[in-house]
C-alpha cells in the first residue's frame, strides 16, 4: 500500500502509510475495547468509529484518525492521550516487529476480501509521539 494519510490535530501532523494505520487502528480499537467503548465520550466514540473502519478496510484509499473534529475538549484530549500511552504500552510488548501470523489474523478481519493485504510491518514507525 503506497498511499498515505497526513494525520493532524491543531495544525500540527505526520504523513503515515495507509498499511500503519490499519495496524494502529487495529490496537487503538483493542485498547478501546478493553477500556469500555461506552465509558468514553460520543466525540471518542466517533474516532473508535473511525479505526474501526481502517482496520476492516471499509476506508480504504481514504484512512485517517480525525482528530480535530473529534478531540473537542481537554476531557476528550486527556482521555484519547491515556488511550494512546496504553496503546503504546501494548506495542512496546509486542517487541520490534509485528509476525506475519499476528498481521495476517488482522486481515483475516477484513470486510472484503480484496482488501487483503500480506506484510510485516516494524513497529518503531508506528508508534505515535503523545499529542
Amino acid at each position: 500500500m503506497a498511499e498515505e494519510s497526513n494525520i493532524i490535530y491543531k495544525g500540527k501532523g505526520f504523513w503515515i502509510p495507509e498499511g500503519f494505520i490499519e495496524v494502529l487502528s487495529q490496537y487503538i480499537c483493542e485498547t478501546f475495547e478493553n477500556i469500555g467503548v461506552n465509558t468514553f465520550s460520543a466525540n471518542l466514540k466517533k474516532i473508535y468509529g473511525s479505526c474501526d473502519g481502517n482496520r476492516s478496510g471499509g476506508y480504504s484509499g481514504m484512512v485517517s484518525i480525525p482528530l480535530d473534529q473529534c478531540i473537542i475538549d481537554q476531557t476528550d484530549k486527556s482521555d484519547f492521550i491515556h488511550v494512546l500511552d496504553k496503546v503504546k504500552s501494548l506495542l512496546q510488548s509486542k517487541g520490534t516487529k509485528l509476525s506475519i501470523t499476528i498481521l495476517n489474523q488482522f486481515e483475516n478481519n477484513k470486510i472484503d476480501p480484496y482488501f487483503i493485504d500480506r506484510m510485516e510491518i516494524f513497529i518503531r514507525w508506528i508508534i505515535l509521539p503523545c499529542c
